[in-house]
């Protein structure tokens, strides 16, 4: 190819590339300027002003009130979950902290050599840990039991779930939730795009997503880049979905959320998101019902708003900005 030739079409390139810079930048101001809030998306108003506008919840909508704050001794804390044990579980720079759920006591703890970005309870007793490309089992103590095999270069896990018979890992990396049985041997392969499963494929632009197991079997999956939650079967067929694309607080704000979600005895979902800092509740059908906690309640930008809740229906948020985890139950109670 000639240097003439090389030119033009690096020229093209670079025109290609202004245009779309262009075009994206339309839509983000579009979408943001079509919230819904009076005074956002006026011209004039900065980002931050808007986002501020849309941090502030309707104090009516929120039927939740914050129980206490479990300060943590973690660095970056990571995850959290409920042992079989009843305690609480929290993951950060290479350790594991343990918790007296009711009271905040710190009970126990131990050291990593790998900091786990997600964590689930093993049936019977003991600790998953996901690392970014392999799941490690530990008993209570902190003795490992097992370490599964890699995912691959790519794998970047973001979510574990157990029961007795299942342990569902989510792939943000590969796209994808790996169905285990608890030895670590891989069951299936859920969510990839499979039309005669009535699958659309999960698309995660960043690395979160989550997964929950679902009551009579099957599996809960975020689905962000489509702003919903999916159930499928243990064989992968999906066979609900429910969620919105909104900056309006019922829907789901932003290019990928929620982040985060669990649920709550008798069926119902608590979500988080990211850009947005949010956790709201939802019914067992996806209904909206309320807030947990508002924008306003958490340090801009925090990422990571990870969820777990407990058999009295207790809903714990981890809160990396602040290294705690947040308590909260129903108002009144």
């Amino acid at each position: 190819m000639s240097n003439h030739k090389a030119s033009k079409l690096v020229t093209a390139a670079k025109i290609a590339g202004v245009v779309l810079a262009i075009f994206a930048g339309t839509r983000i101001i579009g979408i943001i300027g079509s919230c819904g809030i009076p005074g956002c998306g006026v011209s004039g108003d900065s980002f931050d002003d808007r986002m501020s506008a849309l941090s502030k919840t309707d104090p009516k909508l929120v039927k939740y009130q914050e129980l206490r704050r479990i300060k943590l001794g973690l660095d970056k804390p990571t995850a959290i979950t409920i042992g079989d044990d009843g305690r609480l579980y929290v993951s950060g720079a290479r350790a594991v902290e343990v918790y007296d759920r009711l009271n905040g006591t710190r009970v126990g703890g131990f050291k990593l050599a790998g900091t786990p970005r997600a964590l689930a309870s093993c049936p019977g007793g003991g600790i998953y840990a996901a690392m970014r490309d392999h799941v490690e089992v530990y008993d209570v103590s902190g003795k490992l039991r097992s370490l599964w095999g890699s995912l691959g270069p790519d794998a970047v896990i973001t979510s574990i779930a157990a029961t007795k018979s299942d342990v569902w890992v989510a792939d943000a990396g590969n796209r994808a939730v790996i169905r285990y049985n608890p030895a670590g041997q891989v069951v299936a392969l859920i969510g990839k795009k499979d039309p005669a499963k009535r699958s659309p494929g999960i698309i995660v632009p960043s690395p979160h997503m989550d997964a929950a197991a679902a009551a009579g079997g099957g599996v809960w999956i975020s689905n962000p880049g489509r702003w919903e939650l999916e159930l499928y079967t243990a064989d992968g067929t999906m066979t609900r979905s429910w969620g919105k694309a909104s900056f309006a607080i019922d829907g789901f704000s932003g290019c990928c959320n929620p982040t985060d979600f669990a649920i709550l005895p008798g069926g119902k979902f608590v979500t988080s998101e990211k850009g947005l800092p949010r956790v709201k509740v939802y019914a067992a059908d996806g209904k909206f019902e309320g807030v947990v906690a508002g924008g306003e309640t958490f340090k801009p930008n925090v990422v990571g708003l990870d969820l777990a809740v407990d058999p009295q229906g207790r809903i714990f948020v981890l809160d990396p900005a602040s290294k705690s985890v947040r308590v909260y139950v129903p108002k009144g109670k």
